[in-house]
């Protein structure tokens, strides 16, 4: 967990010409799943339905057991817990993801933010911010919000 929190800050704080560190497929995933957790604690409530998204999400996004995708929360947990900003996770997605990968992390965070079927202020915002940060389309973020309100609706 140490190693990961460091490489992690090394990949967040490295200058743009930097390209001796590079992030290997667990930093990503950790940088993505810190930036599920940071939608889950922006309502200020802890509730167990965000919790269960966040970890049936992990599994299939990366196809993990219970057991890796429980320890990949942890450890994102921590790295979250210890961040000062939003801004280095989502630069590191930026430069490593493909559009279809920014997207399906925030189809995830909308799920998160709608699974107690409230969707407070805060959530929205972060879930805005961080499309934003991500370079998605504000027309895209709209319609992922729609799609993951109609997955909802319709289970």
């Amino acid at each position: 967990m140490k190693m990961m929190f460091k490489k992690i800050s090394q990949l967040i704080n490295r200058n743009k010409e930097d390209a001796e560190v590079l992030p290997d497929e667990r930093t990503i995933q950790c940088a993505a799943v810190a930036l599920l957790i940071e939608t889950m604690k922006a309502d200020y409530l802890d509730d167990p339905l965000e919790e269960k998204v966040i970890l049936d999400s992990v599994k299939e996004l990366y196809s993990l057991s219970d057991e890796d995708a429980s320890q990949l929360i942890e450890d994102a947990k921590q790295i979250a817990n210890s961040a000062v900003s939003l801004q280095g996770f989502t630069r590191l997605l930026h430069e490593q993801l493909e559009v279809a990968e920014k997207e399906r992390v925030i189809s995830v965070m909308w799920k998160i933010a709608l699974a107690d079927n409230n969707l407070d202020r805060y959530e929205d915002y972060i879930i805005s911010k961080i499309s934003e940060l991500l370079y998605v389309d504000r027309s895209r973020l709209m319609k992922l919000k729609h799609d993951a309100k109609s997955s909802l609706s319709s289970t």
